[in-house]
């Protein structure tokens, strides 16, 4: 997904695919270190089979993922392998829908009895999206990159794809734990819209912090 609306906003795919592939090897040792931290206190957490399953949800896809791709550009040709490649960001948001769908049905139950959870969730999720974009925004100006990397980190920090964290909810937890990603994308997704629409004014935003660093730096020289 971060991929896709990167692409969509014309940003830097480069970049996109940079960040999503660190952050796919840094989340098997941070995100148990994270949930070890914040919420170690309340439920017991178990580090290592948390890294065991990312391994099972997040490598081996991965690998598998590098050897279709090399299986397709050997029978169809990269020309032909590269006619396909833009349908690929709606197959993943297709799959992650059905898991999504998947997740909420099996805890269906659960979550109807707890319905008043759903309201205290939204409102985390509507101020966490937002705020963590003006963030990068904020980062992006400060170290001064320009737009195509401004708008592939934003995306990178709010277009998550929560089928790995409902997986890992899944197969952890259970529950409730999975209502939280379950839930984030109805939210999610107008806000990537909203970024979409927004993105001119971010493009002036960045070019206007470049211009006045390089005015900056040559009233120095």
């Amino acid at each position: 997904m971060v991929v896709a609306w990167t692409g969509f906003a014309k940003g830097r795919i480069e970049s996109a695919l940079i960040i999503v592939a660190l952050s796919f090897v840094l989340a098997i040792f941070l995100i148990p270190l994270w949930m070890l931290i914040l919420v170690g206190s309340y439920i017991p957490i178990d580090v290592w089979m948390m890294m065991q399953k990312l391994v099972l949800i997040v490598v081996l896809p991965l690998i598998a993922g590098l050897i279709t791709r090399k299986f397709l550009i050997r029978r169809m040709g990269e020309e032909r392998f590269s006619e396909f490649k833009p349908a690929f960001p709606a197959v993943s948001s297709i799959g992650m829908y059905v898991i999504v769908f998947i997740a909420i049905a099996l805890e269906a139950e659960t979550i109807l009895n707890h319905f008043n959870y759903i309201l205290m969730i939204a409102l985390g999720i509507l101020a966490l999206y937002p705020t963590l974009f003006v963030i990068s925004l904020i980062y992006s100006k400060i170290v001064g990159f320009d737009y195509g990397d401004t708008i592939a980190l934003g995306y990178a920090v709010t277009a998550k794809n929560h089928s790995i964290t409902i997986a890992l909810a899944l197969t952890t937890f259970g529950g409730l734990a999975v209502l939280p990603p379950a839930f984030a994308p109805i939210i999610q997704i107008p806000l990537m819209i909203v970024i979409l629409k927004l993105a001119p004014k971010i493009d002036r935003f960045v070019s206007k912090a470049k211009k006045e660093e390089i005015k900056e730096n040559h009233a120095q020289h």
